[in-house]
C-alpha cells in the first residue's frame, strides 16, 4: 500500500506587504521507492531564480559584457562563449571597412542602451530612497492600510488618532493616523490620500519596469545582429555583410542605430547605374 504524505505551507496575508502565498506539495512514496525525498525552501528557490535574471550594474563592464552575461545552455556548451570581431583575410578592402562600420555602429548603440539601463536603475533607487523603502513595497503597504481604514470608517471617529482593527482570526492591527504625507482632516480623507499615492507608485514602478524591459529587449536584438556581423566577417562572406547592412538600416528605428554613416557607405554594386 502506497503511503501518501501531504505537506501544506500556507502563508497568511502579511501585515506589511499583503502577500498571500499558498504552497502545497504532495509527495508519495511506494514500497519500491528507495530514493530519499528532498525538501526545498520554496522562497529561497524563487529568490535564486529572480536574482539570476538580474543584469550586472557595475559601470566598468562594457555594453557587450553587460548584455552578454547569460548562463550557457547544455546544448550550446560545445560552442565558443563569445565571438570576437576578426574579419577574414579573404575579404576585400571595401567589405572589411563595411564590417568595421557595422561593428562600430552596433557597439556604439549597445553602449547607449547600457547607459539607459544605468539611468533606469538610478531612477529606481532614487524613488525607493524618496519613499523610504522599495517603491512596490511602499505602494502595497499604503494600499493595504487604506483598505483597512476604509473598511472600518463607520467605527472610526472623525478625530481619531488611532484605531484597533480586529481580523477574523482574532489578531489585532493598530491603525495610526496623521502619518501619511498630504493634506487631510479626517481618517477617511487620509485613507483616500494613501490610496491615491499607492496608485501613483504602482504606475511609476510599472513605467520603470516597462522601459527597462524594452531597453533590454532591444539590446538583446543588437547582440544578435552583432553576432551575425562577426560571423559573416570571420567567414569572409562579403555578400552577407552587404545584406546585413541593408537589414540593419531597415530595422534602425527600432534598434536605435544611427543611419548616417551606414547610408553614406558606398557599396560597389550600387555604383552601377
Amino acid at each position: 500500500m502506497a503511503i501518501d504524505r501531504l505537506w501544506s505551507i500556507q502563508a497568511r496575508r502579511s501585515k506589511r506587504r499583503g502577500f498571500v502565498g499558498v504552497v502545497s506539495a504532495r509527495l508519495s512514496q511506494s514500497r519500491e521507492a528507495s530514493s530519499s525525498l528532498c525538501r526545498f525552501d520554496v522562497a529561497m528557490f524563487c529568490a535564486l531564480l529572480f536574482t539570476s535574471s538580474l543584469l550586472p550594474s557595475a559601470p566598468s563592464l562594457s555594453a557587450t559584457q553587460l548584455y552578454s552575461v547569460r548562463a550557457p545552455s547544455p546544448q550550446c556548451s560545445l560552442f565558443p562563449k563569445k565571438i570576437v570581431f576578426a574579419p577574414s583575410k579573404t575579404l576585400d578592402e571595401n567589405s572589411v571597412k563595411l564590417a568595421q562600420l557595422l561593428e562600430a555602429e552596433i557597439e556604439s548603440t549597445l553602449n547607449e542602451h547600457a547607459r539607459k539601463q544605468v539611468k533606469l536603475q538610478n531612477a529606481q533607487e532614487s524613488m525607493d530612497q524618496y519613499v523610504g523603502s522599495p517603491m512596490l513595497e511602499e505602494a502595497e503597504r499604503l494600499e493595504e492600510w487604506a483598505e483597512l481604514v476604509q473598511s472600518n470608517l463607520e467605527q472610526i471617529p472623525h478625530d481619531a488618532v488611532s484605531f484597533i482593527h480586529e481580523e477574523e482570526d482574532g489578531n489585532l492591527i493598530l491603525l495610526q493616523f496623521g502619518h501619511t504625507p498630504g493634506t487631510y482632516t479626517t481618517p477617511a480623507e487620509e485613507a483616500e490620500v494613501a490610496a491615491s499615492m499607492a496608485q501613483k507608485l504602482y504606475k511609476q514602478q510599472q513605467k520603470i519596469d516597462n522601459l527597462a524591459h524594452r531597453n533590454d529587449g532591444v539590446a538583446q536584438s543588437l547582440l544578435g545582429w552583432q553576432k551575425r556581423v562577426r560571423l559573416a566577417a570571420a567567414r569572409g562572406e562579403a555578400e552577407a555583410l552587404h545584406a546585413l547592412r541593408k537589414k540593419i538600416l531597415a530595422s534602425s528605428k527600432r534598434l536605435g542605430v544611427r543611419t548616417a554613416r551606414l547610408k553614406a557607405f558606398v557599396v560597389d554594386d550600387e555604383l552601377d547605374i
